[in-house]
């Protein structure tokens, strides 16, 4: 049967990706910058939202809050620049790693072990990532330095999922989520001091709209989550890879050479192949 919950975490799927296109058609204005305005839009409504539901906005564990504040806007700030240099399915590909380095890092902040499967299917991903980057290829047209900021957002994307995990126990949603933009508007507003780049009025829309469909999306994925386990959820989260590649074909005109659909093709298979196997091995026990 079609469970709320699944509603739900396709309807943020979705707000995710539409939020990815307004990114890079944004980009020329810094990555920085729109984080900015997205980390503000969010805290404004966070605050309406803790207003109307009369809870301690601070919360309890205010070191672990913060935390994951900085986590997610270090990945956020890494993900976003690479949404603008790279092609959109490329950029997201490599951000669908996290849930894979979100099953390591849970053996260790969580107590959560990892099967041997998993840990295969993370090898496979990083095959995946280097078909994509290519054995000396120009045609991919991806340095280094681009790469490793992908898979530094994925890993660092990991780690703030594991902080909310983590306070789950002790911190209502919405604080958990006021603390994202508490954090990441000092964080990334020392730069926009100093390198501000001025917006014309085409670019208000779209700056709104990346701060209304983010908080959107993570607030239906919040809704799914309290609704269904993770782990039976987790699949559909990487129905916004096929969404990239045809938002990036259809809106952006990107062309990707063979090696990267291949690349792509198989860190999707894994992907897919570790939630499944995952959400199994829940079920059974």
């Amino acid at each position: 049967m079609f469970h709320q919950a699944t509603l739900y975490i396709l309807l943020s799927t979705l707000f995710f990706s539409v939020t990815h296109a307004l990114v890079k058609f944004l980009d020329h204005i810094p990555a920085l910058q729109i984080i900015f305005f997205r980390a503000l839009i969010s805290l404004i409504l966070s605050a309406l939202a803790i207003y109307k539901m009369r809870i301690n906005p601070w919360g309890k564990n205010k070191g672990g809050l913060i935390l994951r504040g900085l986590f997610g806007a270090m990945a956020l700030s890494m993900y976003f620049y690479t949404l603008q240099v790279m092609p959109l399915g490329t950029a997201v590909t490599l951000q669908q790693l996290s849930p894979i380095f979100a099953v390591i890092f849970a053996t260790f902040v969580l107590s959560e072990r990892a099967s041997y499967l998993q840990y295969f299917f993370l090898l496979v991903c990083f095959v995946g990532v280097i078909i994509i980057k290519g054995i000396d290829d120009a045609s991919t047209n991806l340095s280094m330095t681009h790469l490793l900021l992908g898979i530094g957002a994925a890993v660092l994307s990991a780690l703030a999922y594991n902080m909310v995990r983590y306070l789950r126990a002790t911190e209502e949603p919405m604080v958990i989520i006021f603390y994202f933009p508490l954090v990441t508007i000092p964080f990334v507003g020392v730069y926009c001091l100093f390198y501000w780049t001025p917006i014309t009025l085409k670019d208000v829309l779209p700056l709104i709209g990346v701060g209304v469909f983010t908080q959107l999306a993570q607030y239906f994925m919040t809704k799914a989550y309290h609704l269904r386990e993770i782990h039976e959820l987790a699949i559909y989260r990487y129905l916004s890879l096929p969404i990239a590649i045809l938002t990036g074909l259809i809106l952006f005109n990107e062309s990707l050479p063979l090696n990267v659909y291949i690349g792509i093709g198989l860190i999707f298979i894994a992907l897919l192949a570790s939630a499944i196997i995952r959400g199994q091995r829940h079920k059974s026990s």
